[in-house]
């Protein structure tokens, strides 16, 4: 008896495997495409952060694991990695320690191919030469590669700021001590987060 074309295709077809990491890493995100993890860098013997697509045999370093304390000398690293399929968005930065500033950015950045979509300042500053204004607290991702995050501000900025990143720019959604740092969330195109106990919403095109 012979089997339909469609079957015999069927049978053939392999999947791809649902981990692409390395068995001794530990796994820091994962979604129904991707992974995040860390791992020792083959040439160093320092963490890093990696991510990955199920499929795909290479692996993207996205920084060194964050180990700031706040003590003297540069430090930093990668934050809040957050998946939407093949897309991560992260937050890395480099801060210079006891008041020196620094610069805090958010990626995003496609791990099938490795290439960086966008490089984005955490928040405007008033001074300095600061790059951003804060670490990022909590980071939400469209599979279109729009973004939005909250911010620590530090108190003169008012603590916590929201922003988001789509077809429109960079905007600033909400500032002030009373916002929710892991609040944010993301259904559909609509963002929510809490502002003073009470939930507040913005667009994300």
């Amino acid at each position: 008896m012979l089997l339909p074309a469609t079957t015999v295709a069927g049978a053939r077809r392999t999947h791809a495997p649902r981990i692409c990491r390395p068995f001794h890493s530990r796994l820091l995100a994962a979604d129904a495409q991707a992974q995040i993890y860390e791992a020792y860098e083959s040439r160093d013997l320092f963490v890093s952060v990696f991510g990955c697509v199920f499929g795909h045999r290479h692996s993207y370093e996205l920084g060194g694991v964050d180990k700031c304390t706040g003590g003297p000398g540069a430090c930093g690293g990668v934050v809040q990695p957050t998946l939407a399929g093949r897309l991560v968005a992260y937050g890395a930065s480099l801060a210079f320690g006891e008041g020196g500033g620094g610069e805090w950015w958010i990626v995003v950045r496609n791990l099938a191919t490795g290439r960086i979509l966008h490089t984005l300042p955490t928040g405007f500053p008033q001074f300095g030469l600061n790059r951003g204004i804060g670490n990022a607290q909590a980071i939400v991702l469209k599979s279109t590669g729009s973004v939005a995050w909250i911010t620590g501000a530090g108190v003169s900025l008012g603590r916590y700021q929201v922003y988001a990143f789509d077809t429109g720019g960079q905007r600033r959604l909400a500032t002030g001590p009373d916002i929710d740092p892991k609040s944010l969330a993301l259904a559909g195109s609509t963002l929510y987060w809490t502002q003073a106990g009470k939930p507040m919403s913005a667009p994300l095109h």
